[in-house]
């Protein structure tokens, strides 16, 4: 099987008046590449979350999510499965960057209760 392709795209910042036209650019990116799970972080990927929503269709879920918090990151990180390749894109404003650090936590420990249980 080849591997899900997941994109998660975080709030571009700073685009004034042309911010949700660019969102809705970016989400008709990310779908053309038939993405899995297509994830959208901040207030203003909505934009994206919704122009993603109406290009998708079936097979690809579409996400959004308002920061990423505990919240965001679980939910998130309840749509991957092992073996996924994840394309994470955002201004540096949007700390994507929690979100690496927290899938880092989460397959460490996983893999630490792997080997623990042998």
């Amino acid at each position: 099987d080849p591997a899900r392709r997941v994109t998660v795209r975080g709030d571009m910042l700073e685009l004034g008046e042309s911010s949700a036209a660019c969102h809705r650019e970016t989400a008709r990116a990310a779908i053309g590449v038939r993405p899995a799970v297509a994830v959208f972080v901040g207030p203003e990927s909505r934009h994206g979350a919704e122009e993603a929503r109406r290009l998708a269709g079936a097979p690809t879920e579409v996400v959004h999510v308002d920061a990423l918090d505990e919240a965001g990151v679980a939910a998130i990180a309840a749509r991957l499965v092992s073996g996924d390749h994840l394309l994470l894109k955002g201004s540096r404003g949007s700390r994507m960057e929690r979100l690496v650090l927290a899938l880092s936590a989460r397959a460490a420990a996983a893999a630490g209760a792997a080997s623990e249980s042998r």
